[in-house]
């Protein structure tokens, strides 16, 4: 848990420091603080946000929709790492990475995205909790249909399987069924290279599309 940004609403007077000792055995180590207490209404966002930018300089967004984000960037991040950090990379700008995040403190999230789109520096947006939600949430659409559409040709015709002493692929295809679209489309490619008898998998990412070849 972040407790600068607890620190911080403190001095600011968002908190008082009885509330604040509480958060701090209260809100979970896997939380995010400034979620939970817009979630538990701790604190006024509109407010906050009005704040970090007039009075710290601190960069804010009231809204912004995935459209205006730079899709390249989206593209070579995990969407597991964006989930976890709750940060998605904004824009590039002379070597300097605009990240989109819901507490300008997670240093972690910023230095990650930094790291691996090798940018000279990353500096923090600050965008509503409901509006982080609603991109996450239009991230994991996307990349579901993404995976389904694959999915649907890789399932194209029926899948034969043949159990072998140590493996149930049958019990792999149907596990497969309640995964995550991820999880479920890397089980089903496996599970058709075993029914082709393939010896290798070739795995080659286009810009709008996935080919996936079997050796066989």
């Amino acid at each position: 848990m972040n407790k600068r940004i607890l620190q911080l609403l403190t001095r600011l007077g968002f908190l008082t420091p009885e509330i604040a000792q509480k958060l701090e055995k209260e809100i979970p180590d896997t939380a995010d603080v400034v979620e939970y207490l817009v979630k538990n209404k701790y604190i006024d966002e509109k407010k906050f946000l009005l704040i970090l930018n007039r009075h710290f300089g601190v960069k804010t967004l009231e809204n912004i929709s995935l459209e205006e984000i730079n899709q390249e960037f989206i593209k070579r991040v995990p969407l597991d790492v964006i989930k976890k950090y709750r940060v998605v990379p904004y824009k590039m700008e002379n070597g300097t990475l605009y990240v989109l995040t819901i507490d300008p403190f997670n240093n972690e999230g910023i230095s990650t995205l930094r790291f691996l789109l090798k940018a000279q520096r990353a500096v923090p947006v600050v965008i509503p909790v409901s509006v982080m939600e609603t991109i996450l949430e239009s991230l994991e659409e996307e990349e579901e249909n993404i995976v389904e559409e694959i999915l649907s040709t890789i399932e194209g015709e029926e899948i034969e399987t043949e159990e072998t002493e140590d493996v149930d692929w049958n019990a792999v295809v149907a596990a497969a069924e309640t995964e995550a679209p991820i999880i479920k489309l890397v089980n089903a490619i496996i599970t058709e290279a075993v029914r082709k008898g393939a010896s290798d998998i070739h795995i080659e990412p286009q810009e709008k599309a996935l080919i996936v070849r079997f050796r066989i």
